[in-house]
C-alpha cells in the first residue's frame, strides 16, 4: 500500500501474542511498527516520537485505553493523531465512550488481517486528507484575510475620496458664497472711509469755531455761522446721513451671511465630534443648500437650477449631522450634475430639484429628494442586494460611476450609523431617493468608530467574487 511508507504504528497492548500477530501483518503491508505493552509506556514513546496511528487495546494493567486516549487527546502535541481501540468479543465495551473521548474506530479480537489492515490504511488516508484540507482551508483564511484587509483599504480609500471630492466641491461653494458679501464689504470700505473722514474734518473744524463763538460779539459771530453753513453744505450731511446706514446695514447682512456660512461649514465638517445630537431636519437641509448654492446658481447652464420645497411638520430627530449632512449632499450633486449635462428637451423647461419632508409615523421622518431624470442610478439589487451574482465588469462599472458611489455612501450612513432606511425608484421619468430616519435610535453607534465601515456590506458585495 502506498499509505505505509515510512508511517509508524504503535501498537498499545499486554498481550505478547497479539503484538506479534498485528505486527507482523502490518511490517509485511509496509509499514513500521513500534510497541508499548501499558498506556503510561504508550503516552511517553508518543510523546517522543509521534506515530502515524494508535492501535490501543482497551482493558489493560495500570490506566486502561480509555484514559490513555483521554490523556493523548487532551494534549495539543498528540491530540490529532488516530486512535482506534482493540477489544475481545467476549468484553462488554462502552463504545460510544470511546468515540466521544476521540477514537476513530474498534477492531475485535481475534483480528482478521485484512481487516485491520483495511480500516488502518482507511484512517490514515483520512487523517492526511484532513490534515491537508485543513491546510489548504489556513491558506485560504489567510489569503481572504488579506483579501480583506484589501477591501477595507479600498472602502477606506474610497470613502476618503469621496469625502475630499466633497470638501472640494463645498469649498468652492463657500468660497462662491462668501465672495459677493466680502467684495460688498470691500467695495464699500473707501466709500465708508470716505464719509467718515470727512466728518471728521468737519468736527475738526467746528469744534474750535463753536468754542470762539462764545466770545465773539454779533458782526463776528455772524461770519463764523456763514463759515458753518458752507462747511456743512460742503460735507452733505443729508447725504452722509442717508447712505451710512446703509452702508452699515449691508455690512451687518454680509456678515450674518459668513457667520451662517462658517456655522453650516462647522455642522458639516466636525459636529459628530461631540456625538448624536437633536437636529431640525428643516435647518440641516437648508444649511446643505446653502453650501451648495454656487452648484445651483447658472453659470454653465441656461437656467438657475430651482429648489421646490415641501416640507411638512416633523419633529426634531437625534442623529450625527455631518454625515447627514454628507448623505444628503452626495445626492444633491449627483442630481446637480445630472442637470449639468442634461439638454433642456430631456427635462423641463426649468431645472427643478425637489425636497420633500413628511412623518412617516410619530416615530419616523422621511427626506425624498426628487429630479425630473430617470436611471440616474444603477438598478437597487446591484446596490443593495449582497448576494447578487453580478459579472465583475459590471461591479467594476458600478465601482466607476460616481453617482452610484454617492447613493452608495449614503446607504451606509443612513442603514449603519442612524438605524435607518435608503431606497431609490424611477417612476414617470422623476427619480426618487427616499431616506427613512428614526426620531431616536435604539443602540446607536457612534460615528468616529464606524468611520471605516460606512458602506462595508453595500461595498463589499461589489468584490465578494475577486475574492471566492
Amino acid at each position: 500500500m502506498s499509505h505505509a511508507t515510512n508511517q509508524t504504528i504503535l501498537i498499545v497492548d499486554d498481550m505478547p501474542t497479539n503484538v506479534e500477530v498485528l505486527a507482523g501483518a502490518l511490517m509485511k503491508a509496509g509499514y513500521q511498527v513500534a510497541v508499548a505493552l501499558d498506556g503510561e509506556s504508550a503516552i511517553t514513546q508518543i510523546q517522543y516520537k509521534s506515530p502515524a496511528l494508535v492501535l490501543l487495546d482497551v482493558m489493560m494493567p495500570g490506566i486502561d485505553g480509555f484514559e490513555t486516549c483521554r490523556r493523548l487527546k487532551d494534549s495539543p502535541k498528540t491530540q490529532a493523531i488516530p486512535i482506534i481501540f482493540m477489544t475481545a468479543l467476549s468484553e462488554t465495551v462502552n463504545k460510544s465512550k470511546g468515540f466521544s473521548l476521540g477514537a476513530v474506530d474498534y477492531i475485535t479480537k481475534p483480528f482478521d488481517a485484512q481487516e485491520v489492515l483495511a480500516r488502518v490504511d482507511t484512517h490514515l488516508r483520512l487523517h492526511q486528507l484532513t490534515t491537508e484540507l485543513e491546510a489548504t482551508v489556513e491558506s485560504r483564511t489567510a489569503e481572504l484575510t488579506l483579501a480583506l484587509e484589501q477591501l477595507q483599504q479600498t472602502q477606506t480609500q474610497l470613502i476618503q475620496s469621496e469625502r475630499m471630492s466633497l470638501v472640494g466641491e463645498i469649498s468652492a461653494g463657500i468660497a462662491y458664497e462668501m465672495s459677493n458679501p466680502v467684495n460688498y464689504i470691500r467695495g464699500n470700505l473707501r466709500h465708508l472711509e470716505t464719509s467718515l473722514m470727512q466728518l471728521l474734518e468737519f468736527a475738526e473744524d467746528v469744534h474750535p469755531q463753536l468754542q470762539l463763538l462764545k466770545d465773539s460779539d454779533e458782526a463776528t459771530r455772524q461770519a463764523r455761522l456763514t463759515q458753518l453753513s458752507e462747511a456743512t453744505l460742503d460735507l452733505d450731511l443729508d447725504f452722509v446721513r442717508e447712505d451710512l446706514p446703509k452702508i452699515l446695514g449691508s455690512f451687518n447682512r454680509g456678515t450674518n451671511k459668513i457667520q451662517q456660512l462658517i456655522s453650516n461649514l462647522r455642522t458639516f465638517a466636525d459636529s459628530d465630534k461631540s456625538g448624536r445630537q437633536t437636529v431640525d431636519v428643516h435647518e440641516l437641509v437648508e444649511s446643505c443648500l446653502s453650501l451648495l448654492g454656487h452648484k445651483l446658481q447658472a453659470k454653465t447652464r441656461r437656467n438657475t437650477i430651482q429648489v421646490n420645497k415641501d416640507y411638512q411638520s416633523i419633529p426634531k430627530i437625534k442623529c450625527y449631522p455631518a454625515a447627514l449632512s454628507q448623505a444628503l449632499i452626495g445626492i444633491l450633486l449627483s442630481y446637480i450634475a445630472r442637470l449639468a449635462v442634461t439638454k433642456n428637451d430631456e427635462t423641463s423647461a426649468l431645472p427643478q430639484i425637489s425636497v420633500q419632508t413628511s412623518c412617516q409615523s410619530d416615530d419616523w421622518v422621511v427626506i425624498k429628494l426628487s429630479i425630473g431624470i430617470s436611471q440616474i442610478f444603477s438598478t437597487s439589487s446591484a446596490l443593495y442586494n449582497t448576494q447578487n451574482n453580478d459579472t465583475q465588469s459590471e461591479k467594476e462599472q458600478l465601482l466607476a460611476n460616481p453617482d452610484d458611489m454617492n447613493l452608495i455612501l449614503a446607504h451606509g450612513i443612513l442603514t449603519r450609523q442612524h438605524q435607518g432606511r435608503l431606497h431609490h425608484q424611477t417612476k414617470d421619468g422623476h427619480t426618487f431617493v427616499i431616506m427613512e430616519l428614526p426620531v431616536e435610535q435604539v443602540n446607536p453607534v457612534a460615528s468616529e468608530k464606524q468611520e471605516t465601515s460606512i458602506a462595508a456590506t453595500t461595498v463589499s458585495h461589489l468584490t465578494s467574487e475577486s475574492v471566492s
